[in-house]
């Protein structure tokens, strides 16, 4: 599988200087520009739903969340319109490896046909193990629990795939600062927002990335990662004046609303 496309999403205006680095590293690749929602004007909200009808969100959740998930969704409309395969979407605090590339082709090459999204960031800076609980019939969130990871090289018995020594299984939730999603996926998880709204059964929202995770742990996407004992440099890493701060971040910097209330202006 090839790698043509990409599109670098902005949550913050005060982040376009990354943009550069990125952009240098994929050179060869065609780049898509796809505006972000600014989700801290209600209007841009109105608009968002007025344009997609399909879509049907009442909850409470941050500005900033708001935003990211239509962004998302732009995103994913647009692929579809477009019939685009293989989008590569980063965040615009991402850094790429030296041999982003050429090891991203290596990878993609393994992964396996029936894939729907292809996570590239490893969450080291807060090790977790997710793990599938006994789930009550009308819960949709599964349940995991952190554990301290004495070996980086674990791989679970669940995450393996047979035969495939360079892929696993999605085993974390936390990672759209680099994704690749198929066009399949992008339709897919359309469809599963179109049914279930942003935030799967949580008030508050789960984060798109938490979002997919959640859908793949219940055999709705199929998700992958990097094996993490490849003697491989990480793919996708987080700029590090940002790592583990909440630096210009709109997501968290923001404040909660209620949907419902915001559409109700506009009616």
């Amino acid at each position: 599988m090839e790698i043509n496309d990409y599109v670098v999403m902005s949550i913050s205006d005060k982040r376009k200087r990354l943009f550069s680095a990125i952009d240098s590293n994929l050179i060869d690749l065609n780049k898509h520009y796809i505006k972000s929602v600014d989700a801290s004007k209600f209007e841009n909200i109105n608009n968002f739903f007025l344009d997609n009808p399909e879509i049907k969100e009442t909850r409470c959740y941050k500005t900033g969340f708001i935003g990211h998930m239509m962004s998302e969704i732009n995103i994913l409309k647009y692929c579809i319109k477009n019939n685009i395969n293989n989008m590569l979407i980063l965040e615009d605090d991402a850094v790429l490896s030296k041999n982003f590339i050429t090891d991203l082709s290596l990878l993609m090459n393994h992964l396996p046909s029936d894939y729907d999204y292809f996570m590239l960031f490893e969450d080291t800076q807060r090790p977790k193990c997710y793990q599938l609980s006994k789930i009550e019939s009308r819960s949709f969130d599964p349940v995991y629990v952190d554990e301290e990871r004495k070996n980086r090289d674990e791989v679970h018995n669940d995450w393996i795939i047979e035969n495939n020594e360079f892929i696993v299984r999605v085993y974390q939730k936390l990672g759209s600062v680099g994704l690749v999603i198929s066009l399949n996926g992008c339709k897919k998880i359309l469809s599963l927002i179109e049914k279930h709204g942003f935030g799967t059964s949580r008030r508050n929202g789960t984060g798109f990335d938490e979002m997919i995770y959640y859908f793949a742990k219940f055999n709705q996407l199929n998700g992958y990662q990097p094996n993490p004992k490849l003697n491989m440099d990480k793919l996708v890493t987080i700029e590090p004046s940002l790592l583990g701060t909440d630096t210009e971040s709109t997501i968290r910097h923001s404040s909660y609303v209620c949907l419902s209330d915001i559409l109700n202006i506009y009616v």
